[in-house]
């Protein structure tokens, strides 16, 4: 566990900053920026109220790789002011040895103390509404380019009423979707960050929706699902191996489980979109288990949807938390739920099970074909008219091997040169169109596998 800017630093309570913010007391500490609640003198005559959150970032402390990230974070934050559910940054200052932050003040704590005092939300109608105003912020965010990129209940902060939420520290937030780091809260983060070999280019975005996913189970259970999503991880391999694993543990609903299940999708290519997310949601009928479900929910609706989450490696990621040093929240969390469905017993119905299984897997494998970019599908054309004039994709027309096109992408000659010159070169083995053909390669392996186990156990 990092240590915490606080344990670095002075307390500063009681300290007027600008002649008009007297820090009161200490809100909260991260990696590299401590929170204070302070009181604005001059509240009245700007009509504001007198109470802000005021965080103070030192210029002295070592930062990650050696690099500041705090002027990225003042701008995207002043960007992402304007948006509701967003915490509105006030003004900004500097004394020489830190920059400072003044923001709206959240009487309600974060979330992820609220869980840790209060237990998970059992409401139905205030988490659907929490959740989705949660949904609203990244939305909105995404769509004016901007990723958070460590979603977590210790970064949403809550009203006066507790039910008001407020995404708030953009410490980590980019305007790059790709990943050039990783970064975040490991218990947030998805697998294609917690192993530089999972994935080459893994999208903020996808792990955007992946956090949210967490953050739902949280407020649910009250906990952190588990510490990380690695093999290594007892909880996340019975998430992925048991499709009926949260409502067999925490009683929820088979919808949701559903829900959830595509949001934690291993592969983030066909991961659930946030639109998707926030329709299913509003929909959604129930969040827990009833009598009536009797934990009897189609088993074609949360198979295993991507056969490489049960080979995620082992990671070897970042510390516990980095920049905000919130801990996972910790609290009692349901056990068996009485409902329980153990399985079919019959070889028919096992049968049956492994075919509705293959199904599913073809289905997503179908539909991250289809999310293919226009760029790929031009590449293929360009390879099928050279194929038609009898020339290998990896030679070009005058016998020759040609250079390797730009990202990939089958290239000719430039209008310089002749025809003959003109060629049809090979396909890169990390290009999109390869790294597609592995994943239904292992998709199908691993649909394989679970046949075999399914006759095996019986």
């Amino acid at each position: 566990m990092r240590p915490t800017a606080a344990t670095r630093t002075p307390d500063f309570t009681g300290l007027v900053l600008d002649g008009r913010y007297k820090l009161t007391r200490m809100l909260g500490s991260g990696a590299y920026g401590v929170v204070y609640e302070a009181i604005d003198k001059k509240s009245r005559v700007n009509r504001h109220s007198p109470s802000v959150a005021v965080k103070l970032i030192s210029k002295t402390t070592p930062t990650h790789n050696g690099f500041s990230h705090t002027p990225l974070e003042i701008s995207l934050h002043a960007r992402a002011s304007k948006f509701p559910n967003v915490v509105t940054l006030r003004r900004t200052l500097d004394d020489g040895e830190h920059s400072i932050l003044i923001m709206d003040l959240c009487p309600g704590g974060s979330l992820g103390d609220h869980l840790v005092d209060r237990g998970a939300i059992t409401d139905e109608q205030m988490l659907r509404t929490m959740f989705l105003d949660i949904v609203d912020a990244v939305v909105n965010l995404h769509q004016d380019g901007i990723y958070h990129r460590d979603i977590k209940p210790g970064n949403v902060l809550l009203g006066e009423d507790g039910r008001q939420v407020f995404l708030a520290d953009f410490g980590m937030a980019s305007r790059i979707e790709s990943y050039n780091e990783r970064c975040g809260t490991r218990a947030y983060m998805p697998p294609e960050l917690l192993h530089s070999k999972y994935n080459q280019r893994p999208s903020a975005a996808h792990s955007d929706v992946w956090a949210l996913g967490i953050v739902l189970l949280n407020m649910i259970i009250g906990i952190a699902p588990w510490s990380r999503a690695s093999s290594s991880t007892r909880k996340y391999a019975e998430f992925v191996h048991n499709p009926r694993y949260l409502i067999e543990r925490y009683q929820i609903s088979p919808g949701l489980n559903k829900i959830i299940r595509r949001m934690l999708r291993a592969n983030p290519r066909i991961r659930m979109r946030l639109a998707d997310v926030r329709r299913a949601i509003a929909e959604l009928d129930s969040f827990f288990c009833n009598e009536a479900d009797g934990g009897n929910d189609d088993l074609t609706q949360d198979m295993p949807e991507d056969g490489r989450a049960a080979a995620c490696p082992r990671d070897d990621g970042p510390p516990d938390d980095a920049l905000t040093g919130h801990k996972p929240t910790q609290g009692a969390h349901a056990g068996p739920s009485p409902y329980t469905n153990h399985g079919p017993s019959k070889r028919g119905e096992t049968i049956a099970e492994m075919m509705r299984s293959t199904l599913l897997a073809e289905i997503d494998i179908l539909r991250a074909s289809r999310t293919k970019p226009p760029m790929l599908e031009q590449r293929a054309q360009d390879c099928s008219a050279g194929l038609s004039l009898g020339l290998s994709p990896y030679m070009s027309a005058g016998g020759r091997n040609e250079g390797l096109g730009v990202g990939g992408v089958c290239s000719r000659a430039s209008s310089g040169q002749t025809s003959r010159s003109s060629a049809v070169v090979a396909t890169p083995e990390d290009s999109e169109a390869v790294v597609g053909k592995r994943e239904i390669g292992q998709r199908m392996r691993s649909i394989v596998t679970r046949v075999k186990m399914k006759f095996r156990n019986n």
